[in-house]
């Protein structure tokens, strides 16, 4: 699957109802890199053309050789360059991402659902209802810390878009799991690799690369802001 995302700074259709304002975002998917060039050029109109990409790779976190490598052919077929001072400059950013996420994003879910978490509990997901009452009970010293993780992502890739017109990078931690292995560390695998965009309010595009075990895993194309989505061109460079 493919699938587009937009910045949080567009504004809602519809009667979609706020998760977590200054985080919700828009987007759609489809079956092909063509089907998601069609409907994005429907919704969005002509996309400025990108130029050459910068490929970070996984930020660390130990993504399978065979799976990694998979995910940088992708990246690589779309335009993405190496730079290694840049990558670095992002994976030192990013470090607490998966920790300033949570408490940013929770934080302004739970303002959203304050009226309700006690008088309608039962309603909730008991997982949903735990995570939105941690939000609610934040405090300054972990907010500030959160905010000052945000404002280091933001500025690091500020610093990098100066260079590249995208940044390539893992969605996902190599294939699919099961339901049995999408525990906490998996999920905070997720996190540090998705929430460095989210908390630089980043829109991108996301594209499948064919894993060594025939499985597939999603490779993120990162672009400073809307007036600058290169969405077609990446598009174009992988159909």
């Amino acid at each position: 699957m493919w699938g587009l995302r937009l910045s949080p700074d567009v504004a809602p259709v519809g009667d979609i109802f706020p998760l977590s304002p200054g985080y919700d975002t828009q987007g759609w998917i489809a079956r092909s890199a063509g089907d998601l060039r069609q409907v994005s050029a429907a919704v969005l109109g002509e996309a400025p053309p990108a130029g050459a990409g910068l490929w970070v790779g996984d930020l660390g976190l130990g993504i399978p050789a065979p799976d990694l490598a998979a995910m940088r052919a992708v990246a690589m077929k779309a335009g993405a360059q190496e730079d290694l001072a840049a990558a670095m400059l992002l994976r030192l950013a990013c470090a607490d991402a998966a920790e300033a996420y949570p408490v940013l994003g929770g934080h302004a879910a739970a303002r959203v659902h304050a009226g309700w978490l006690e008088r309608r509990r039962a309603e909730y997901d008991p997982v949903v209802w735990a995570r939105l009452d941690v939000g609610r009970r934040r405090t300054y010293d972990e907010l500030r810390t959160a905010e000052a993780a945000r404002a280091r992502i933001a500025d690091a890739f500020r610093t990098i878009f100066r260079r590249h017109h995208f940044i390539a990078m893992p969605a996902t931690f190599g294939g699919a799991v099961s339901k049995a292995a999408a525990d906490d560390a998996h999920r905070r695998r997720l996190l540090a690799l998705n929430a460095p965009a989210s908390l630089a309010g980043l829109p991108l595009v996301v594209a499948p690369a064919r894993l060594p075990d025939g499985m597939t895993a999603g490779v993120q194309f990162l672009f400073p802001d809307m007036a600058n989505f290169g969405w077609d061109s990446v598009l174009g460079r992988l159909a």
